[in-house]
């Protein structure tokens, strides 16, 4: 062999490039690929034409015998659904996804300290109302209440 091939071939650092170049794929690769799709995914999120649920909204539910109401502050970005209700003097954090007319997600209190959260599953009826049900552990007993929401 001669010429540009063999002085390539034999040359003492094209191992040692192609190892910082392989490393540099195999690491950083993934990683953009992943980049690309995230972003995409949330493109078509953004320009996915629903209805829009975003706003102030007030919420009924049963705990035990007693009728309680919140007031909700969701924001829609997409399908996306994320917001804050409030209930007397407690704050919850609500993170969702509405998709084909149903609002499904989960909430969590925003006090570190105390272990509430539970499930909502919504379905739009008209711009004003949404319907369905809530599940959430009451504390007292412990045990799994499914309330109309």
């Amino acid at each position: 062999m001669s010429g540009f091939m063999y002085v390539f071939q034999n040359y003492i650092w094209v191992p040692i490039i192609s190892a910082i170049i392989g490393t540099v794929l195999g690491w950083g690769g993934p990683k953009v690929i992943i980049y690309f799709q995230r972003k995409r995914e949330k493109r078509v999120n953004e320009s996915v034409n629903e209805i829009s649920i975003e706003g102030d909204w007030n919420s009924f539910f049963g705990e035990e015998k007693n009728l309680q109401m919140e007031d909700v502050h969701l924001n829609q970005v997409g399908r996306e659904v994320t917001g804050n209700m409030k209930l007397s003097n407690r704050i919850y954090e609500f993170k969702g996804e509405f998709k084909n007319q149903i609002l499904l997600g989960t909430y969590e209190s925003k006090n570190r300290r105390k272990d509430e959260r539970g499930t909502i599953v919504l379905r739009y009826i008209n711009e004003k109302m949404l319907s369905g049900y809530c599940t959430f552990v009451y504390k007292p007993e412990s045990r799994i209440i499914v309330t109309k929401y």
